[in-house]
């Protein structure tokens, strides 16, 4: 073997062991899906998955997730970002410091609430804990984590997520909302089948209120719902067209 050949042999060799010393982190969700990808992080360390994957995950939830109703939308993906998001970072302390940084991409606030203290290796240990997201609106979202047999189980407390006039998302199904507080949530209200709007009154004729936004919902039945939003200045009022 000529000495150009034995450095290259050298070199693959040396390139093989380095990248054997990093374990390839593709360990499974709860949803199944595999997360992570080779990373050169520390032999022994506690991340599960690349640091930008989880990056990538949190930057996802900040963008849809802009007021606390989208979390019930199917018009956006709000839940699954977020879902994901939440799984990851029980799994590992990159997907905790991603999830709880994401307030640095949007307007709104995370915490944590659990029987103890809330760092990560309390939040790993827990069985169960609560996610409170505060919105710039006003509007709250509260979810539900417990850990089961090593499967995260997230639900959302309806009765403890608010929307921006103060209303539970159990009183909003139930009788809608008065107001809201941004037009993302008025969008929200608009499309969903799950909280009741009221028709817009013949009387409802102020030169102080304009005209938003018109949203038309075809449904499969050959139903089509028109709603208008009205805006004054930062307040926003939803109303079907009747």
């Amino acid at each position: 073997m000529d000495f150009q050949t034995f450095t290259k042999a050298s070199l693959l060799l040396a390139m093989a062991l380095f990248f054997s010393a990093y374990p390839q982190h593709t360990q499974a969700n709860s949803l199944g899906v595999e997360r992570g990808e080779v990373c050169a992080t520390n032999p022994g360390s506690d991340f599960t998955a690349c640091p930008q994957d989880f990056t990538n995950h949190k930057i996802e939830a900040a963008e849809l997730c802009l007021t606390a109703l989208d979390y019930t939308s199917i018009g956006v993906n709000c839940a699954g970002a977020l879902n994901t998001a939440i799984d990851n970072a029980v799994a590992s302390e990159a997907g905790f410091h991603a999830l709880m940084s994401i307030e640095n991409k949007s307007d709104h606030v995370i915490k944590v609430i659990s029987p103890s203290n809330s760092d990560f290796a309390t939040l790993k240990s827990r069985s169960s804990f609560r996610l409170i997201n505060k919105y710039a609106d006003g509007s709250e979202l509260v979810i539900d984590v417990a850990v089961k047999g090593g499967v995260v189980e997230i639900v959302e407390n309806k009765d403890a997520s608010f929307t921006s006039d103060g209303r539970t998302f159990t009183h909003a199904e139930n009788y809608g909302t008065s107001f809201q507080r941004s037009l993302r949530e008025a969008q929200r209200v608009a499309t969903s089948q799950l909280i009741p709007k009221s028709c817009e009154q013949p009387t409802f004729d102020n030169s102080d209120w304009v005209v938003e936004e018109v949203i038309t919902v075809n449904y499969p039945d050959g139903r089509t719902e028109v709603t208008n939003i009205y805006r004054q200045q930062d307040t926003y009022l939803t109303y079907l067209q009747c």
